[in-house]
C-alpha cells in the first residue's frame, strides 16, 4: 500500500471511531453539536436541528418528549382510523400554545412539534422584525 492509502485509512479509522464514541457517550460532546443528543426545542436551530427533528417525527416517544418541552397545553389521542388513508395516529390535541390558535386543535405529534418550531423560530422572529410586535393568534380552518 502506498503512503497515501494508509493515511486515508488512518483517518477514516479515526472517524469512525469517533463517531462510534460520540453514539455510544464515551466521547462528550456538547448537545447542540450532538447528533443523537435529544432535540431542544428551545434552542436556535442549527446545521444538526432537521436530523434531531427527522428522528422527534420517526419516534412517537422521542417525539412526546421534544413536544413536553415547549410548554404547550395538549392530551395524547388514541389511535383511529376514520377512513380508507384517514384517522389519527400518534396525535395530541392542543388546548394552549405560545399563540392562541381558537379552540382545541388535533394534530400528529410531528406536525406539533413542527407548529411549536415554526411558531418560534420563524414566525414570531419575522413579526418582530417586520412589524415591531408578536403574532397574537392564528386562525385556523382545520388539520
Amino acid at each position: 500500500m502506498s503512503g497515501g492509502r494508509w493515511i486515508a485509512l488512518a483517518l477514516c479509522a479515526a472517524l469512525a471511531a469517533g463517531v462510534w464514541g460520540v453514539w455510544r457517550g464515551a466521547i462528550e460532546v456538547p448537545p447542540r453539536f450532538n447528533p443523537w443528543a435529544p432535540l431542544d426545542v428551545t434552542a436556535p436551530p442549527d446545521w444538526l436541528t432537521g436530523f434531531k427533528v427527522m428522528r422527534a417525527h420517526r419516534d412517537p416517544a422521542r417525539c412526546m418528549a421534544a413536544l413536553a418541552q415547549t410548554g404547550m397545553q395538549f392530551d395524547a389521542v388514541p389511535d383511529r382510523v376514520t377512513g380508507p388513508g384517514c384517522g389519527f395516529e400518534n396525535a395530541v390535541r392542543l388546548r394552549a400554545a405560545p399563540v392562541r390558535f381558537g379552540g382545541p386543535l388535533t394534530l400528529s405529534c410531528p406536525m406539533a412539534l413542527s407548529f411549536f418550531l415554526w411558531e418560534r423560530h420563524a414566525l414570531q422572529p419575522a413579526a418582530q422584525a417586520h412589524y415591531g410586535q408578536r403574532v397574537a393568534g392564528i386562525e385556523h380552518l382545520g388539520s
